[in-house]
C-alpha cells in the first residue's frame, strides 16, 4: 500500500484478521475494512471517497479578497490563490498530474489548462493567480481536445513494459 504521508507497516496475509477497527484511524479515509471479516479495500479511483482532497496548490493568507467567476459561479478568495485552488474550493475538478497542495506549483504537466476571457492562450491553472473580475472556463470542447493531446504525448513516451518494469503498474 503506497501512501506518502503515513508510514505504517502492513503485513500481508491473515495475521490478526479479526482486529476490527483498532488501527483504522492510521489508515486513509478511503480504507474501509469489510465488517464481515473479509478483505479490506482502498478505492484510489473514487475522489468522492476522500473528504480531505488535495486542492492542487498551497493555501494563501491575505487580507485582500479577490472576486472572480469560474464556469459561471462566483467565488471570493484571498489574493495570491491559484485558479486551480479557487476552482477546487467551488467543487470544480480540474485535471492535474503534477500539482499538489503540499508543494509550490510549477505547471510542468499542462493538464490543468483553463480558458480565461481576455487572456491569450491556455494558461496552467496551478500557476495562474486569480485577479479581480477574472472569468474562467474549465470545460470547453477546445480544452478537452488540448488535454487529450497532452495525454497522448505522455502515453506515446510510455515504455509499455509494465510487467517487467520496477514500478509494476504504479507509475
Amino acid at each position: 500500500m503506497r501512501h506518502h504521508a503515513i508510514r505504517l507497516a502492513v503485513r500481508h496475509g491473515w495475521h490478526d484478521r479479526l482486529s476490527g477497527g483498532q488501527r483504522v484511524e492510521v489508515l486513509p479515509r478511503r480504507f474501509r475494512a469489510d465488517p464481515h471479516g473479509g478483505r479490506a479495500v482502498i478505492n484510489f479511483f473514487d475522489p468522492a471517497s476522500d473528504k480531505s482532497s488535495d486542492l492542487g496548490t498551497p493555501a494563501r493568507d491575505s487580507e485582500v479578497q479577490i472576486s472572480l467567476s469560474i464556469d459561471g459561479r462566483a467565488i471570493t478568495v484571498p489574493a495570491g490563490t491559484s485558479v486551480m485552488r479557487a476552482a477546487a474550493m467551488l467543487g470544480t475538478s480540474i485535471p492535474k498530474l503534477c500539482a499538489t497542495d503540499s508543494l509550490e506549483a510549477f505547471g510542468s504537466c499542462r493538464m490543468c489548462m483553463v480558458e480565461i476571457e481576455g487572456m491569450r492562450g491556455y494558461p496552467a491553472s496551478c500557476t495562474t493567480p486569480v485577479s479581480e473580475g477574472m472569468v474562467v472556463h474549465t470545460e470547453t470542447p477546445r480544452l478537452a481536445g488540448l488535454r487529450r493531446n497532452v495525454m497522448e504525448l505522455y502515453i506515446s513516451d510510455h515504455p509499455l513494459d509494465c510487467l517487467t518494469c520496477s514500478a509494476n503498474g504504479n507509475c
